[in-house]
């Protein structure tokens, strides 16, 4: 017998629980997710940054071009609420900065045919430790690279009006029976080069969803531009971004925000995400989110309604 219920908390947090009883001598498993919807929003506007970093398939840090995991292990890390402090500070501690996994080693292949493309088959992702029980999903699915221009047939984007399409389609599934997807309901993210070293970057449209046992879906976020971003720098060491806007879209909680940019964002070397800037976020239900980014990878901080708070950034590292 199952029961589902869905709470929605003060301070933009939504908790999702689930009661799986079992049959015989085992125990109630009881699964819970925790969603912060401010930091999820975070999440989900930070990743267009990564995004660039990633569409070459490379990882000199050319524009674009990095192999790195896909992050959900530290989204899982994040959202499931686990049984002991010892279990909580062991996925804080271990898998947000852990990328030892089957998924990690699986990386773009070859140019051909104008495309390269990072095919998960089966891969394994580590889960959080619930009930002191270690837990690990699969993951299967890809993220394609489609060029177009005059270099094709070596994956290269050199003339202006040359582009590189990125478009993520996977799912993940094992861990306490949900179900997490990335999906790419049009187009994907597209950077076009227009000029010696400034390229634009469109996102028809990302989405992100969590489904439990149940078939309910607890967690829907789309993101998607609302004007382009343009881009300077075709190395990332000094490159800068300074106009271009993200909607970032929570189907679950009816809630939308717009980010644009306060101070232009740049990048370091050691990072595929910026390592300072300034965005602010104009929602829905009259709230405002300004996220700050800060100089070592992946950390930002950000104030709302509730106060001045930080939080790592998943896909963000060296």
């Amino acid at each position: 017998m199952y029961k589902h219920k869905l709470l929605k908390m003060a301070s933009g947090i939504v908790l999702a629980t689930l009661f799986i009883s079992t049959s015989g001598c085992n125990p109630k498993i009881e699964e819970e997710y925790d969603f912060d919807t401010d930091v999820e929003m975070i999440q989900m506007f930070a990743d267009s940054f990564a995004s660039i970093d990633e569409s070459g398939g490379k990882t000199s840090g050319n524009i674009t071009g990095i192999s790195h995991p896909t992050g959900d292990e530290k989204f899982y890390a994040r959202i499931h609420k686990t049984d002991t402090f010892t279990a909580r500070l062991m996925n804080d501690l271990f898998i947000p900065k852990s990328y030892a996994t089957a998924c990690a080693a699986t990386l773009f292949n070859s140019c051909s045919g104008g495309k390269k493309v990072r095919a998960f088959a089966g891969c394994t992702v580590p889960g959080p430790t619930i009930n002191n029980v270690a837990t690990q999903g699969t993951l299967v699915g890809s993220i394609e690279l489609t060029f177009t221009g005059t270099e094709v047939a070596s994956c290269e984007i050199p003339v202006n009006g040359d582009a590189v399409a990125r478009v993520p389609n996977y799912t993940l599934t094992g861990l306490r029976k949900a179900t997490f997807k990335v999906s790419t309901p049009s187009t994907g993210q597209l950077v076009t080069r227009i000029g010696g070293s400034s390229f634009t970057y469109d996102n028809a449209g990302i989405r992100r969803t969590v489904t439990n046992s149940e078939d309910d879906v607890v967690f829907d976020m789309t993101t998607s531009t609302t004007s382009s971003m343009v881009i300077t720098g075709q190395i990332r060491d000094g490159r800068t971004l300074a106009s271009g806007g993200i909607l970032v879209a929570d189907a679950v909680n009816g809630r939308s925000c717009t980010f644009t940019i306060s101070s232009p964002v740049s990048w370091t070397a050691a990072c595929n995400c910026p390592t300072a800037g300034e965005w602010t976020a104009t929602c829905t239900d009259s709230t405002n989110i300004n996220v700050i980014f800060g100089t070592t990878c992946g950390e930002v901080t950000y104030t709302t309604g509730s106060g001045f708070k930080s939080t790592i950034l998943d896909r963000c590292q060296q």
